[in-house]
């Protein structure tokens, strides 16, 4: 998860020219890792990334800003997959 969590941050910063994934994320993905299976991992993925377009719109919303937090979206597809336990 970390080596996944360093390709995101890299690759969208090469391609897009600005920050995407902060550090603090790419830490919580690697610790979200080692609760995890390997069986688990897309449930997680799809689940973060899901989570994060929510949040997003929400986010978006009420603030008004083009940032927003992604741990909150990581931290609650943590507990979504581990409470499903595919």
């Amino acid at each position: 998860m970390g080596t996944l969590g360093v390709l995101l941050q890299k690759g969208y910063k090469t391609l897009r020219k600005k920050e995407g994934l902060g550090t603090g994320d790419v830490i919580l993905l690697c610790l979200c890792g080692l609760f995890l299976e390997l069986t688990q991992l897309p449930l997680f993925l799809i689940a973060s990334g899901s989570f994060a377009i929510l949040i997003k719109w929400i986010y978006g919303r009420s603030f008004e800003e083009e940032t927003f937090p992604f741990a909150p979206a990581i931290s609650l597809s943590l507990w979504v997959t581990i409470l499903v336990g595919l």
